[in-house]
């Protein structure tokens, strides 16, 4: 399995960040509960 985040921020100019370490990680906790892997 695998998944993908993605984050918006056009209020400071950053309109996609591809990779958002700490909201990854969170997701990835997630997902492995969520998949019972």
């Amino acid at each position: 399995f695998d998944f993908v985040s993605r984050c918006f921020y056009p209020g400071v100019g950053v309109y996609v960040d591809p990779v958002t370490g700490s909201g990854h990680c969170c997701l990835g906790r997630y997902w492995q509960k969520y998949l019972d892997i």
